[in-house]
């Protein structure tokens, strides 16, 4: 009887002990989820000359070249040629992904939620930013294969990715496939 009587004991702390840890873990997680280390932060300011929502633009019909002006279409092309629509909202903070960019000392900036909406200026809080020329730019978009021209820009250094948020932020914002789909050949 006495045996029984602490073996119930042990149970009820045990489940105690789990259900502390349980939720020290989530609330940890979702702490990680929207606090990016400080030494990756930084703030740029929030520099919005404009807003644009767009209709998507194939690459494929885009006819660019160094003369044209750069536009949010254009960009909403470049960020489709990289699969950039398969991200989404981080499910805890429901926070859209964020990338801002920088096309010879033009900003914009995309917000993305399955749809891609890029904006004129910066945003304050990216998760990635993605910097090149205007010529790295018309040449990635006038490739017969912008993916590969993109991946090759980037691998050589024209294009640069610089990332802000926590690796768990990217993760829940669908930012890990996103990731592998650049560095991998096809």
């Amino acid at each position: 009887m006495k045996r029984g009587g602490v073996l119930r004991k042990n149970n009820k702390e045990l489940f105690l002990t789990l259900g502390i840890l349980i939720i020290f873990a989530a609330g940890f997680f979702v702490y990680a989820s929207v606090t990016a280390p400080e030494k990756l932060r930084f703030s740029i300011g929030n520099e919005i000359s404009g807003n644009a929502v767009l209709e998507p633009l194939s690459s494929k019909n885009l006819k660019i070249n160094e003369n044209t002006e750069i536009t949010p279409k254009i960009l909403v092309s470049l960020l489709e040629s990289i699969n950039a629509e398969k991200l989404h909202k981080n499910l805890f903070t429901r926070k859209n992904a964020i990338i801002n960019i920088e096309i010879s000392e033009e900003k914009f900036y995309a917000e993305i939620d399955g749809e891609i909406n890029v904006l004129e200026g910066v945003h304050n809080e990216p998760d990635i930013a993605i910097k090149t020329t205007k010529q790295e730019l018309v040449a990635v978009l006038s490739s017969s294969n912008s993916m590969n021209a993109f991946k090759d820009s980037l691998s050589a250094g024209r294009i640069s990715l610089d990332i802000f948020a926590s690796k768990v932020n990217l993760f829940l914002k669908g930012y890990l496939s996103f990731y592998n789909s650049l560095k991998t050949k096809a």
